[in-house]
């Protein structure tokens, strides 16, 4: 009874994770206000050796398939542990550290309309 608890917040940290990544696509749509050109790009940075790149989906196109890969990856190890049956828990801990640091993935800050977009979070002006 266990196992299918833990199969089952697994499965939803996975959707939450995904969902998080189309509403990171949807939000790049919007009118960026900042960083507006190549030169105020330079100006940002969101680790002191790390110049932001421009939020648009050609300069985030490689990070974006990357992320996707390991979420897929994650889905096929949670589905083949599903089918053969193999209820080893220590599987699913070691995937925490990525899910934790997978906000680091995007070199991304961006000021728009309706909020912050920074790394694969987005916090909106409104409540």
């Amino acid at each position: 009874m266990v196992k299918v608890w833990m199969d089952a917040l697994f499965l939803i940290v996975i959707v939450y994770f995904a969902l998080r990544l189309v509403s990171l696509l949807l939000k790049m749509k919007q009118n960026v206000l900042l960083p507006a050109s190549e030169k105020e790009a330079a100006q940002i940075r969101n680790h002191p050796e790390k110049i932001v790149d421009l939020p648009n989906y050609s300069n985030q196109k490689c990070r974006f398939i990357v992320h996707w890969i390991y979420l897929l990856f994650i889905f096929t190890i949670f589905i083949l542990t599903f089918l053969f049956d193999f209820s080893n828990w220590a599987l699913y801990w070691l995937f925490i550290p990525l899910f934790l640091y997978s906000n680091n993935s995007f070199n991304l800050f961006a000021i728009t309309e309706a909020g912050i977009l920074t790394g694969t979070r987005f916090a909106s002006w409104k409540k």
